[in-house]
């Protein structure tokens, strides 16, 4: 990236200099030769074109931030919504050796590994209509994590992972690894003591009389004496707060049985 920053002025700065040493010799040589004023001003304007002609044509094959999408981000589904609004990354890398371990799983006898790979296809499918999104086939490295692992590195590029392994095998490898659980986790809104939420009351929790429901952002709810209301809309008050480094929970209590 700073290389990306810098290379263009130092570029701008080196063509300045070789067009003034070229009017200063043209203009010592018409002072002597008595070229016209017009043949000076034709040979100005020609170098300051191909000047800035490869000026422009250096723009505009700048490398841009790109990031390597691996198997688990793709059926963690997250990494669609990213490509999108181009979020942390301009272009995105779709490895071939991911589709063809998707269509792979697809046809597994375990139906959650299928309808999962099912899922990636799909994302992929939608993935691959955009213009941000490449294909790109590796082979180096003997399984898919180290496939995705050297390729990210070959690019320079970053890699997007929902798998703890293959982010710590990234870092082994200094390849930037940006783990999408973590990325969740630290975009989960907080949650104060005395805020007031509107939630499902989806099932029984373990201890007795409790309720599970969740917020928006997946975080499960713990509802005290909240058994009764299990299939109901509720209005729940936020008593406490369990943060941990990979997770949190909030436990709440039913409005009006404070």
């Amino acid at each position: 990236m700073v290389l990306k920053i810098l290379k263009f002025p130092i570029i701008f700065v080196l063509i300045s200099i070789l067009a003034y040493w070229f009017i200063v010799t043209v203009g010592n040589i018409a002072a002597h030769a008595e070229v016209s004023a017009i043949g000076i001003s034709v040979l100005t304007g020609f170098l300051l074109c191909a000047a800035f002609a490869v000026l422009d044509f250096l723009l505009s094959d700048a490398p841009q931030e790109c990031a390597v999408i691996d198997l688990s981000a793709i059926i963690d589904g997250r990494v669609l919504n990213m490509a999108q609004k181009q979020i942390l990354a301009n272009t995105f890398i779709l490895p071939e050796f991911v589709i063809k371990k998707l269509g792979l799983l697809s046809r597994s006898k375990d139906t959650h590994t299928k309808n999962r790979a099912r899922r990636g296809l799909n994302i992929s499918e939608k993935l691959l209509k955009m213009p941000n999104v490449k294909k790109m086939n590796f082979n180096k490295g003997l399984t898919d994590e180290e496939k995705a692992v050297f390729l990210s590195k070959k690019l320079n590029a970053k890699l997007i992972t929902a798998d703890f392994n293959t982010s710590k095998m990234a870092s082994l490898k200094h390849v930037k690894a940006l783990n999408l659980n973590d990325l969740g986790h630290a975009f989960k809104s907080v949650m104060l003591p005395g805020e007031i939420l509107n939630v499902f009351v989806a099932k029984e929790a373990k201890e007795q009389g409790q309720a599970l429901a969740y917020i928006d952002d997946g975080t499960p709810i713990i509802i005290e004496d909240g058994k009764k209301f299990i299939g109901k809309k509720i209005e729940v008050t936020v008593k406490s707060l369990l943060q941990t480094s990979n997770s949190k929970m909030l436990f709440c209590r039913a409005k009006g049985n404070n």
